[in-house]
């Protein structure tokens, strides 16, 4: 096939097996396109997204399965009998930790298209999963407590309060006679307040740190299973 110019017609003779820079007759720059530039309409494998998203963190997908996941921890454990009053949830959010981190990690790499998260981005999925659960427990605590308090008129959270609060006296003098104005100080709302958000903070962070830990494991034990699936 002769090509021809496509401003003037004139026939490109051929140099050296392919066409002219220029068209001889009148000087129109011939545009030549590489094959190796031709983008390909066939849709990506889901090994090559694999491999895209294998070492990065995906945040739309992993922001779903942190807010279900987590969530749905959240709700089991408020649900048990005198949990959500009793404070439990936090405990049992933690004791269970590994369990959760590991099946949002597991969700994360099912969900389409499929991805497999690297042990850094798996500590960061299981970081996120535990700051989201710790937020929502303290809120969930905070409205329950609000509720009971101000609605059904029940003194029972902040009963629940001061017998945790009446236990530091008692540690304290088994270290020596604390002074009276300390005593007084542990008595007080302010007190009390303070020891309340003092320990949702702190489960908090061990929330996240705990999620953290056993999202990197999850990953690694995740990857290594799948790397000898496929040796």
């Amino acid at each position: 096939m002769i090509a021809s110019c496509p401003r003037c017609g004139a026939p490109l003779p051929l140099v050296e097996g392919d066409v002219p820079h220029f068209c001889p007759t009148c000087g129109l720059p011939q545009l030549r396109i590489s094959l190796d530039a031709v983008v390909s309409d066939t849709p990506p494998t889901p090994e090559s997204k694999e491999l895209l998203y294998s070492e990065g963190l995906y945040m739309p997908r992993a922001l779903r399965v942190v807010a279900a996941t987590g969530a749905s921890a959240v709700t089991v454990a408020s649900l048990l009998p005198g949990a959500l009053v009793s404070g439990a949830v936090g405990g049992l959010l933690l004791v269970f930790t590994p369990l959760i981190a590991s099946a949002a990690v597991y969700a994360y790499s099912r969900s389409r298209p499929p991805a497999l998260a690297s042990p850094t981005s798996g500590a960061r999925l299981g970081a996120l999963l535990g700051l989201w659960m710790g937020s929502l427990f303290a809120t969930v605590t905070g409205i329950a407590g609000f509720v009971l308090r101000y609605g059904y008129h029940s003194h029972v959270v902040g009963e629940k309060i001061e017998q945790a609060a009446a236990q530091v006296p008692a540690q304290l003098q088994a270290a020596g006679p604390p002074p009276p104005e300390l005593l007084q100080m542990l008595k007080t709302p302010e007190f009390l307040a303070s020891s309340f958000i003092f320990g949702h903070v702190l489960s908090l962070l061990l929330l996240v740190l705990a999620g953290a830990v056993c999202g990197s494991m999850a990953a690694t034990v995740l990857r290594a299973r799948r790397q000898r699936t496929i040796d």
